[in-house]
């Protein structure tokens, strides 16, 4: 068994050109997932990718590059797709953990990964694993049949105490654990019994348009390179 890291980082992207490698606090972005990979628990760390500049990248730090064919490197291609490429491409066991960690999430921390390994090898009760925030305010709405209602709580009820509502748990995108043979018997990430690993709320914030680089900015300089 051997604990496997892959950060998928395709091309393409409709919100930010290029965002996976646009300068992110001195850096590209995509190198604060390479530093925080290379300062877990992960063995061995694989960038899938149809970039000769994020492949170029990944080289500087000898991270091993999976080169994806052009029918999984498209809009509408699934981060599975490129994860069961790697896997068959590297020959992976199915034994072997795998720990996905997605480049517009840069505001996790080694210990966080290290964390969501221990969880998956300790006692391996879990089938796999997703990083997640709290939801700490469930008055979330929704449009149903062109019509407002509330989504995660009852607005005729709103005088319920807020201690009293249920807990909801935002799956963040930043951390995925699993096994080879788990994904390849389910063709998810998750599958079978699911846990979750907590992160504080400001760690959920990722980047997708460009309003979201400032934010992430903010919060880098203020609690990840304090």
């Amino acid at each position: 068994m051997s604990i496997i890291g892959i950060i998928p980082a395709r091309k393409g992207s409709k919100g930010i050109k290029d965002k996976n490698i646009i300068p992110f606090c001195g850096k590209p972005l995509i190198y604060w997932t390479i530093h925080q990979a290379l300062n877990s628990k992960i063995e061995k760390l694989y960038i899938s990718t149809d970039s000769d500049q994020i492949a170029e990248i990944g080289s500087k730090y000898s991270i091993e590059i999976a080169i994806r064919p052009p029918r999984i490197a498209q809009d509408r291609s699934t981060t599975e797709e490129a994860i069961l490429y790697t896997i068959n491409d590297k020959k992976l066991k199915n034994d072997d953990i795998i720990v996905l960690l997605q480049c517009t999430s840069p505001l996790r921390l080694s210990y966080d990964i290290d964390n969501c390994i221990c969880m998956k090898t300790i006692d391996n009760y879990y089938d796999s694993i997703f990083s997640m925030s709290l939801l700490k305010d469930s008055t979330i709405w929704t449009m149903r049949n062109k019509r407002l209602q509330g989504a995660l709580f009852d607005p005729a009820k709103r005088n319920i105490m807020r201690q009293d509502r249920p807990d909801y748990f935002y799956e963040n995108g930043s951390i995925y654990v699993f096994t080879v043979g788990g994904i390849k018997e389910s063709g998810l990430r998750l599958h079978g019994n699911i846990g979750m690993y907590q992160m504080f709320p400001y760690q959920s914030f990722e980047i997708d348009e460009w309003d979201d680089i400032e934010l992430c900015k903010y919060y880098f300089k203020r609690k990840i390179l304090w």
